[in-house]
Parts: structure tokens; sequence; C-alpha cells
């Protein structure tokens, strides 16, 4: 059993005026977007009035630390700019790691795009122990329990370590972030098609967006009623949540909504897993100015619901290594195979005491980054106000076709394998 620092959770005096928040992986998508929703959050005034003071008068300022390999990355530059502190970590050596975390309070976990994430995620648990973290929020995949694939056994082999190094381990789990769909954009806007490996109707999952996470990772790290740690630890301690959003979703329902928002139609290709990652593998995001730098709104125009604009837009962090893509794949695995993918959990409600953003304000707000502009998008314009029984109607008859034309490939396949092995069957007869 692992030996905790003693008074683990009240070695930091309550009277302390500074408060930190550290994330990991900020050089890449989920932690760089995690820390910017952390520095840029002002849902309500929560924050604002946390810098503003306590319930006993003082003044209480707070820190967000953004862990990084590659502190020269332009986005790690964004962070900083943004009011971040950079610590430069080195997970073969243990004391840049005990340095970053120095006087942290709580770490926003996020596994890092690597093929040693278990051994790194140990390395930093420990550095986080020996530094007397408060408390740790591990960001998961939905399903990690199942160990359906590699990256879910993984990841759940991280999530069981942390809760044996560090006493307050609180597991967020996600299945799809909503965000992830601008992976497809390129896609939709050139080919109008969203390319996927699921079943159009039948699989079906319930993507969060990324503000709700970092609202929920604020929700547990601070209490709205003035930082009372003691009950906030009991409360979350070795618990684990499902993040879900408020819909359960299909791709087909997915083409509904976008079409509702867009001018023109799009329509839905499934595809296996080989062509999914060599489309991922072509997405480099070079040379694009639209995804160099990410927009970020001010609060005033938040609070008036104006576009939030790309916060939260991975394709400037394309392109996606091999670790990175094979989790894309295996998320699509699990939701076509795992158990009860497409159940909606109320644990984001149970956190936060508010409901989850629905999936058609993502695609109301970035309704231009989704709409037809290349091939085969004139033939699809002036279409918007069709029905959605009528689409699903033409869906089912794209369907039917390709089915078809599936059946007539597969049995020329078998022809010509037959007649490939006869011919060599001559070939070697002869020899």
């Amino acid at each position: 059993m692992t030996n905790f620092p003693i008074d683990h959770f009240r070695r930091r005096s309550r009277s302390r005026d500074r408060w930190t928040i550290a994330v990991n992986a900020t050089d890449r998508w989920i932690g760089n977007s995690i820390a910017c929703g952390l520095l840029r959050w002002e849902d309500e005034n929560r924050l604002l009035q946390r810098r503003r003071g306590r319930r006993d008068g003082r003044e209480e300022d707070w820190e967000v630390r953004a862990l990084t390999s590659n502190p020269e990355s332009h986005h790690v530059r964004e962070l900083k700019r943004e009011g971040a502190r950079v610590c430069e970590t080195n997970y073969k050596d243990r004391s840049s790691l005990r340095d970053a975390l120095r006087g942290v309070d709580w770490l926003v976990h996020v596994v890092e795009s690597r093929r040693e994430r278990v051994r790194d995620a140990e390395e930093l648990a420990v550095a986080a122990r020996e530094q007397g973290v408060r408390g740790v929020i591990v960001l998961s995949l939905r399903g990690a329990d199942e160990k359906l694939t590699r990256t879910h056994r993984e990841y759940h082999e991280i999530e069981k370590l942390w809760q044996k190094e560090v006493r307050n381990a609180v597991v967020l789990r996600v299945e799809f972030i909503t965000q992830g769909f601008f992976l497809w954009s390129d896609n939709i806007q050139e080919e109008s098609a969203l390319n996927m490996t699921l079943d159009e109707e039948r699989d079906r999952f319930v993507p969060i967006d990324l503000d709700d996470i970092v609202r929920a990772i604020e929700d547990i790290a601070w209490d709205r009623e003035g930082y009372e740690l003691d009950e906030l630890e009991s409360k979350h301690r070795h618990q684990v949540y499902n993040l879900t959003g408020r819909d359960s979703v299909s791709p087909g329902d997915i083409i509904d909504i976008i079409n509702d928002n867009i001018r023109g139609e799009i329509y839905y290709e499934r595809v296996n897993r080989n062509e999914l990652r060599d489309y991922i593998r072509s997405l480099d995001g070079e040379g694009d100015d639209r995804y160099r730098r990410r927009e970020f709104v001010d609060i005033e125009k938040r609070r008036r619901g104006e576009k939030r604009g790309r916060e939260y837009d991975l394709r400037s962090f394309l392109p996606f290594n091999e670790i990175e893509t094979e989790k894309v794949l295996d998320i699509l695995l699990y939701i076509k195979e795992g158990r009860e993918p497409d159940r909606v959990s109320d644990d984001f409600r149970r956190i936060t005491g508010e409901e989850p953003r629905s999936i058609d304000e993502f695609f109301r707000e970035n309704a231009d980054e989704f709409t037809p502009g290349g091939r085969g998008a004139h033939r699809r314009r002036g279409r918007r106000g069709e029905s959605r029984e009528r689409r699903r109607e033409s869906r089912e008859r794209r369907r039917e076709s390709r089915e078809r034309r599936g059946r007539r490939g597969r049995r020329y396949d078998l022809v010509n394998k037959a007649h490939n092995r006869f011919q060599q069957s001559r070939f070697f007869a002869h020899l």
C-alpha cells in the first residue's frame, strides 16, 4: 500500500492566497484546450467572483500551470501570453517533474500521445505524490474498464495507477469530444461527405463539448461556496465519472443536424478502419493559415452568447501522430462494439448542477466550417428546407445501392481470386 505524506491534504495552509492547477501535455490538442479553457472560462462570472475575494475578505489569486515537453510550441506560447506559467518537463528526469509540480494544488492529467504513456503517467504520479499534490483529475476514456482495445487497456491501467499513488484521484471518462468533428471538416467541405467507420443508423454515441469538460474540472477542483476543500475531497474521492452530452446520436443524426445549419447538403459515407486511417494521415495542417492561430473571444462576447470562435479547433495540431490516430479509431471501435456507448449519463449534472451543451449548438456556431465548398457541392445547394424524413429515405436508397454494388464487387473478387489461383497452379505445374 502506498504511504501518503502525513496530513496529505492539509499540508497546504488554508490561509494561502494563491492556488495552482496544473495541466500536462499542453503542446497537444486536449491538454492545450483544457489549459485554454481554464484560463478563459468565465461562465456566469464564477471565476471573476473567485478572483475578487473570499468570504473572509482576503484577496485570492490562482494560477494555471502548463506542463509540456515542448515549450517552444506556438500553442504553448499562446497559453503563456494568456497568463499561464509554462514549465518544461522530461519524463525521464523526475526532478523536472518535481520542480513543475512544486506548489501545485490540483493536477489535470491528460494521457500523453506517446507509446510510453503508461510509464510517463507512473513517473508523473510518483512526482505528484512526493510533492503532496492535493488531488488529481484524470481525463480518461469511456469504456476503459472494458479493455476492448489497446488504447482502452492502457487508459484503464493509468486510472488504476493514479488511484494507487494519489489518495484523491478523480477519473473523468469521456467517449467522444464534440470538437473532434473538426477532424472531418475538410472532407465535408471538399467532398460533401462525413466518412466514419460507424453504421449510419445503428451505431449511436453521446458526444460532450470541451467547454463542459472544463466546467466539470472547475467544479471538482474549486468549491463555489468558497473552497471548502475537506468537503470537496470527501465528495469526489475515488470517484469515476462518465461525462456525456445531452443527446445520443447516430451518424445519420449528425448529418441531419449539419444539413439543418448549412447552405447545401452533405451525405454519410461508411469507410473501413484502414481508409479512415489513411484519411487522418492525409491531414497535415501545414500551410493553412485558417488553423495556424486560434481565435480567442473576450468575456463580454461570451456573456452575450455570441460565437465563441475556434478555441478548441484540433486542426491547428495536425498532423496527428500514430498514437493519436489509433486513439480516434479505437474510440469509434468502442462505439461499435462496446457496452452501452449510447447511454446518456447524468454525472455531468451531478457535478455541476447544470445541463451539458447540445451538439446542435456546436454545429450552429461552426456552420461555416462544415459547409460544402468543394467538388459536388453545387449539385446539393438549395435543398436546405428538405425534411429529415426525405433525407433519411434518400440515405436508405444510397445504402441499398452501395450494398448492391458491394455484393457485385465481392462476387467479382471471388471469381478473380479463383482465376489467379488457377493461373498460379498452371505456372507451378509447368515448372
